[in-house]
């Protein structure tokens, strides 16, 4: 009875083994395409893995370029700002400049002469002189409607100016120099007024001021060198009654005088050094 079944028994063992084989058959093949999926996503994600390494270095290239880029404009804007305020300091230089050359300045100053007395002999007389520095065209002026001046002392004026800016080194400029003379005369002449003339253009011109209770007589060239001058004494006694102290002469003519010290000077350097006081603010 068994064995005529046995057959049978062996074929659908088979059959159920053969049926178990081709379900893992088929689950390997699908398993297979499934790797092979991963596979093609991991070559796909390693390639999106490349591309974007690529793209960080290149970001890394353009910040470094951004950097450098931002670096240069750092330095070019300090450039300007040093630029810009170099400009402002001169424009700061030039509108001191401006308003220096408008600036009216003024000074007086008492001038000592002598005059004839009628039995003979002279005697010594002291006027004032008020100068004023303004904006012009670099000339000196003469207002003669106050006192008017000989040729003698027009051609002092203009050589105490050439020697003040020579010893003072501060040029006229786009400036005038306006000089207005006073005093119960009917004109007023002589070249001994040089040196004072001298000494009050370069206080205007440096913007000092001559110390008070100091007068002086004395010619002047254009380069500075006093010259003699006549009496001296006459002219010592009217500046001691202006109540002058000192009175700066030309060499050799240091006499004694009582009430007053006459101080000898070579050139107007010299008399600057005793006359005039230190800078003032502009």
């Amino acid at each position: 009875m068994i064995r005529p079944l046995l057959p049978l028994l062996l074929l659908a063992l088979l059959v159920l083994l053969g049926g178990g084989l081709l379900q893992h058959y088929e689950r390997a093949q699908g398993l297979e395409r499934e790797l092979d999926v991963t596979r093609g996503a991991a070559e796909a994600l390693r390639g999106s893995l490349g591309d974007a390494r690529s793209e960080v270095r290149r970001l890394q290239d353009e910040t470094l370029r951004l950097n450098r880029d931002m670096a240069s404009l750092n330095r070019s804007l300090e450039n300007t700002r040093s630029a810009l305020g170099t400009r402002d300091s001169e424009a700061r230089d030039l509108g001191e400049r401006v308003s220096e050359l408008t600036r009216r300045r003024a000074a007086n100053l008492t001038l000592v002469g002598t005059v004839s007395r009628r039995g003979g002999g002279d005697q010594g007389v002291a006027f004032r002189v008020r100068a004023e520095l303004r904006h012009g065209k670099g000339d000196i002026l003469v207002n003669g409607s106050a006192l008017p001046t000989g040729d003698a002392l027009d051609r002092s004026l203009r050589d105490a100016l050439r020697a003040a800016q020579l010893a003072t080194g501060v040029p006229l400029g786009m400036r005038d120099m306006e000089a207005t003379f006073e005093g119960n005369f009917t004109s007023v002449d002589g070249e001994s007024a040089g040196l004072p003339l001298a000494l009050l253009f370069s206080d205007l011109l440096q913007n000092r001021s001559i110390a008070p209770g100091t007068l002086a007589t004395g010619t002047i060239t254009a380069a500075g060198t006093v010259g003699k001058v006549s009496g001296i004494r006459e002219k010592a006694q009217a500046a001691s009654q202006t109540g002058a102290t000192r009175l700066l002469v030309p060499p050799g003519e240091g006499v004694p005088v009582e009430g007053i010290t006459l101080v000898e000077v070579r050139n107007l350097t010299e008399a600057m050094e005793i006359a005039l006081g230190p800078l003032r603010g502009l």
